[in-house]
């Protein structure tokens, strides 16, 4: 969960976007607001899918309820008042994607990884 800077309404609205590559593990390109500087959505490089799979942001959305989240990632580190419900799947640190993911996302997964020619791993 992120704080968002508020502009002109209640949330970020992200006229305009930056993107930048990190270092982090193998690397992620991650779309931020060029004036707020929040994180849209992140490309990860370990999936070789470039601009092709994006990992949305969901708390940017104007109604993040149309998407509410699949998995928890890094809840070690959750701060005490960030509440996970029970029926959302939580991970200390990452997670297994074919034991986590609905079936229904590994086989557009692995559709994708065929157009794209990426290993689907």
């Amino acid at each position: 969960m992120r704080s968002l800077k508020r502009t002109g309404s209640f949330c970020c609205r992200a006229r305009s976007r930056k993107v930048t590559d990190t270092p982090s593990d193998r690397g992620q390109r991650i779309a931020r607001c060029a004036s707020c500087k929040v994180a849209l959505w992140s490309n990860y490089l370990i999936t070789n899918q470039g601009e092709h799979q994006r990992f949305l942001r969901v708390g940017t959305l104007d109604d993040p309820s149309l998407m509410p989240p699949g998995v928890h990632i890094h809840s070690a580190s959750n701060l005490p008042w960030y509440i996970i419900l029970d029926e959302t799947p939580a991970a200390d640190v990452f997670y297994d994607q074919k034991t986590t993911w609905p079936q229904d996302s590994l086989q557009r997964l692995k559709a994708l990884c065929e157009r794209t020619g990426a290993p689907y791993k």
